[in-house]
């Protein structure tokens, strides 16, 4: 689904709209904060029980499937 229809099927406002942009510029800010705060010591624990070496392997094998997923299902990000 794209995320100016997600965001019109929320709230209902238009899609050209500052107050649309800025629902999403937010929605993208707190995902991103969401990944910082947890994907940084979630990826240290990881390699601290893995190695470095099998920590890459286990990122790079979730980023394939991630990929793939978006890339079967047309996701537009």
């Amino acid at each position: 689904m794209n995320m100016y229809k997600f965001v019109k099927s929320l709230y209902g406002h238009d899609v050209g709209s500052v107050r649309t942009y800025a629902q999403i510029s937010g929605m993208f800010t707190a995902r991103w904060a969401l990944g910082a705060m947890v994907g940084t010591p979630a990826a240290g624990a990881i390699a601290d029980h893995l190695s470095f070496e099998w920590s890459i392997t286990l990122s790079a094998i979730l980023h394939t499937i991630l990929v793939s997923d978006l890339c079967e299902n047309k996701i537009h990000l």
